[in-house]
């Protein structure tokens, strides 16, 4: 294989490497976005507490199921 050929394949599997990150990027502040917007019309979220209590528990006796979203005054009142 010549020289430039290897270096074309390079070249060829930075640009696909790029172009994919710039997608997946794309993808994760579309869906950003949009779960922002729904926060905005329904204020249902969960704490940051709510959410590492949840996830440390994954994989252990203590796995429990995803906790409800709920909504609180003081986000309401910040958001109004």
């Amino acid at each position: 294989m010549s020289a430039l050929s290897t270096t074309q394949k390079i070249d060829d599997q930075a640009k696909a490497s790029v172009q994919q990150r710039a997608k997946l990027r794309e993808s994760f502040q579309l869906e950003a976005i949009d779960a922002w917007r729904e926060y905005r019309e329904t204020s249902l979220h969960l704490t940051n507490n709510e959410t590492k209590t949840w996830l440390r528990g994954w994989g252990t006796e203590a796995e429990t199921e995803i906790p409800k979203c709920h909504n609180s005054s003081l986000f309401n009142q910040l958001l109004g």
